[in-house]
């Protein structure tokens, strides 16, 4: 495999380290940047992130980076989004009412509901290792093999347009949307980069389907 070059965005948040030296790791050549010249032109790039939508979009406007994605991603070129980094995506959010989302996929981020209960599928935020099922075959995984990824989260994004959700979560009664696809974009709600062999999967076959 070639050394793509997979332009990083930091933005002030958190979870960086463990996203370049899984990039490293798969001989890619991640690059941290916090400018829209620095995004250049990469081959891939990645927003990961853990912390409040407000202060993520903050950090991507301060810099210009937001305007510098919208672009990126009108291009094609292939986006990966982590945990905040998906949810930023979005137009709107509960954590931050008010505060307008970089809009890439329609559709809002809604707050987890806690219901009293000591089950893991019950807590707020919910964190820890979870099943995900695949509606369909993506990157790599098929729909009737689920894999379990690693979770830290007290919201989702639930996109206008369903067909866009590639893998769900068992939450409660019902499955929250925790992959998804559009076009150049994948966005992943649980961490691949903390998540073993199937969340490094996910990003190798990112790279190699997308990126190369």
């Amino acid at each position: 495999m070639s050394q793509p070059r997979i332009a990083v965005v930091d933005y002030g948040a958190g979870n960086i380290l463990n996203v370049l030296r899984a990039l490293e790791h798969l001989g890619a050549k991640p690059e941290l940047v916090d400018s829209p010249d620095a995004l250049g032109e990469a081959a891939g790039v990645v927003i990961p992130g853990v912390g409040a939508f407000g202060a993520g979009m903050h950090g991507l406007e301060r810099t210009g980076m937001d305007e510098a994605l919208r672009d990126s991603c009108a291009q094609g070129v292939p986006l990966l989004a982590i945990c905040l980094g998906m949810q930023l995506l979005a137009s709107s959010s509960e954590e931050n009412p008010g505060v307008t989302g970089l809009g890439l996929i329609d559709g809002h981020v809604r707050k987890l509901s806690p219901h009293g209960s000591d089950d893991a599928l019950e807590r707020v935020p919910d964190t820890g290792w979870a099943r995900v099922d695949f509606t369909r075959p993506s990157l790599g995984f098929s729909v009737n093999k689920p894999r379990n990824f690693y979770f830290s989260h007290s919201y989702y994004f639930a996109p206008s347009d369903s067909s866009v959700v590639s893998g769900t979560k068992a939450r409660q009664s019902t499955q929250i949307p925790v992959l998804l696809e559009q076009g150049p974009i994948v966005a992943a709600q649980f961490h691949p980069e903390k998540s073993g062999s199937d969340g490094i999967g996910l990003m190798r076959t990112w790279i190699e389907s997308r990126v190369l």
